[in-house]
């Protein structure tokens, strides 16, 4: 995962993004932007597909 994660540290920084994801079937990790006075990238936790049970309704606000 450490490789693809670079990939999309890199699409952040290309594209100025402050937030960004990567996901496959079995895992997810949040990526996010910190700039104060030094850039660096802060990540979650691995979140396991299996941690969210199925019936768990999920919201974006």
């Amino acid at each position: 995962m450490r490789h693809t994660i670079g990939q999309v540290v890199e699409y952040m920084i290309d594209q100025g993004l402050p937030f960004a994801f990567h996901s496959t079937y079995e895992e997810t990790v949040i990526l996010r932007q910190v700039v104060n006075n030094v850039w660096m990238i802060q990540y979650s936790p691995i979140i396991d597909s299996h941690a969210i049970e199925s019936n768990t309704m999920l919201s974006t606000k």
